[in-house]
């Protein structure tokens, strides 16, 4: 007897079984970022986001001239900004975090300050969608606007908390239920 009622194929997830990944994954994934910037913090993270400064994956996705596109934004530096990072929200300040070997990896995780802002003086301007990617506007009080790239926020709870916090309009993450 095939477990989900909806399908034929025993071997296919049930609504709750999707459900119940999507929590842990939540759970863990929440748990891995807010550990990794706590550190950095002077209190307890409020929201963690992912960022990036170029929309390279974006601009992969348009035929032939995307690559060469990608590889021109891969080589010029965008305000001095780490090309992947991490915002962090405390009770009183915004965090820029960059990691230091490039890239977030689970052996390589290590991040170093760069930047910060009054939390009072920083606010979303625009979220826009662009290709693959949502770009973000952030304006930091008196500094440049930071225009930084991230998954889409309907599947990126972290981002989209942290938007929502800086007064960003983000839609609220799916709600994953109780657990059984």
């Amino acid at each position: 007897m095939p477990l989900n009622p909806v399908s034929s194929d025993p071997d296919e997830q049930s609504e709750a079984e999707r459900l119940a990944t999507a929590r842990r994954y939540r759970q863990s994934r929440t748990k891995e970022l807010f550990d990794l910037v706590r550190p950095h913090l002077s209190s307890e993270p409020v929201a963690v986001g992912e960022f990036s400064s170029r929309p390279i994956e974006s601009l992969l996705t348009i035929p032939i001239v995307g690559m060469f596109v990608a590889l021109w934004y891969r080589a010029r530096s965008k305000h001095g900004l780490p090309a992947e990072m991490l915002l962090a929200l405390d009770d009183s300040t915004l965090h820029l975090l960059a990691f230091k070997h490039g890239r977030m990896s689970a052996e390589r995780a290590e991040l170093e300050p760069r930047q910060s802002w009054p939390r009072d003086s920083v606010h979303v301007s625009s979220i826009r969608r662009k290709f693959s990617r949502e770009e973000v506007t952030f304006e930091p009080g008196d500094d440049d606007p930071l225009i930084l790239y991230t998954i889409e926020l309907t599947s990126n709870p972290w981002s989209a908390k942290l938007v929502r916090e800086l007064g960003g309009e983000a839609p609220e993450p799916r709600d994953l239920g109780e657990p059984a």
